[in-house]
């Protein structure tokens, strides 16, 4: 997992670990639950636990290493 020093910068101040971005992006991996953006060649999507949803935008590279571009936390619940 590839993030830059600005995306964890703002990981701290939104108090997320890296573990909870790593995981949001193998659940949208895994579930292909994600949406793709073609102009920037991004994902992204989203993992919902407890009280907290937490996205990611990335991109998962040829050898399968993820890099973070950008995160973000919202305290909602996503009703489906």
């Amino acid at each position: 997992l590839h993030i830059p020093p600005e995306v964890e910068a703002k990981m701290d101040a939104l108090l997320l670990l890296r573990d909870d971005v790593q995981k949001t992006i193998a659940y949208c991996e895994e579930a292909n639950a994600k949406v793709y953006d073609p102009a920037s060649g991004h994902s992204i999507g989203f993992l919902q636990s407890r009280l907290v949803t937490v996205w990611a935008e990335y991109e998962i590279s040829e050898e399968g290493r993820a890099s973070v571009y950008n995160v973000y936390s919202h305290r909602m619940k996503i009703e489906r």
